[in-house]
C-alpha cells in the first residue's frame, strides 16, 4: 500500500507525470547554489518509469521493487538458457543472479540506478548477441545499453569494450553492432557538451 519509497537513494518522485518529463533537457538545476545545465541521462529513465504509473508516478518504483528479483532471476535465466543444454543450468544461474549480494545491497540501499541495471545487463548481453543477425535485436540492444549507461554510467567503459569486441568477432554484422551504442551516445551527448 506504499505509495512511494524512501531511504538511501530513493526520493519520491515529481507528484505528476508531466513534471518529471519538464525535468528533461535545459534549464536550472538545484543542484549546491544551483546552476544552468543539461539533464542527467537517468532522468530520462525516471521519466519513462514514472509515466508507466502516469497517475501516481512514485508508484512505479514501488512496482520495480516489487518485482525486482523475479525480474533479475528471468533475465538471467533467458541468458542462460540460451547457451545451456542442461534444463538444471539456467535455473542455477537465475538464482544466483537473483542472490547476488550486489543486487540485494542495492535492493536495500536504495539504488534504484544499480537495480536497473542489475535488472536489465542479461537481456543486455541476450540482445547484443543477436544484434549480429537482425536490426531488431540490434534496436532492443540499443535501448537496453542506453539504459544502462544511464542507470550505471561506472561500467558503460566496460560495455563498450564488450560491444567493440563483439564487433570484432562478428565482423560481418558491424553495421549492426556499431548502433547499439548510437542511442546512448546521444543521450550523454548533451552532458558531455
Amino acid at each position: 500500500g506504499a505509495p512511494a519509497l524512501e531511504g538511501g537513494g530513493l526520493v519520491p518522485l515529481s507528484a505528476t507525470a508531466g513534471q518529471l518529463w519538464s525535468h528533461l533537457g535545459l534549464g536550472w538545476r538545484d543542484i549546491g547554489s544551483g546552476f544552468m545545465g543539461v539533464a542527467d541521462p537517468f532522468a530520462y529513465l525516471l521519466a519513462v518509469l514514472g509515466s508507466v504509473t502516469f497517475w501516481d508516478p512514485s508508484f512505479s518504483i514501488v512496482l520495480l521493487y516489487l518485482v525486482a528479483v523475479p525480474l533479475a532471476a528471468l533475465s538471467a535465466w533467458f541468458l542462460a538458457a540460451r547457451f545451456s543444454v542442461r534444463p538444471w543450468a539456467p535455473t542455477i544461474a537465475a538464482i544466483g543472479w537473483a542472490a547476488s549480494p550486489p543486487f540485494l545491497v542495492s535492493l536495500g540501499g536504495g539504488q534504484l540506478g544499480a537495480v536497473i541495471a542489475h535488472i536489465l545487463l542479461p537481456s543486455l548481453i541476450l540482445a547484443t548477441i543477436g544484434a549480429a543477425r537482425s536490426w531488431a535485436m540490434a534496436a532492443v540492444a540499443a535501448l537496453l545499453f542506453a539504459a544502462v549507461a544511464a542507470s550505471a554510467p561506472v561500467i558503460v567503459p566496460a560495455l563498450v569494450v564488450i560491444v567493440l569486441a563483439w564487433m570484432l568477432v562478428r565482423p560481418t554484422g558491424i553495421h549492426r553492432i556499431v548502433f547499439v551504442l548510437v542511442p546512448a551516445a546521444a543521450l550523454f551527448a548533451p552532458l558531455v557538451w
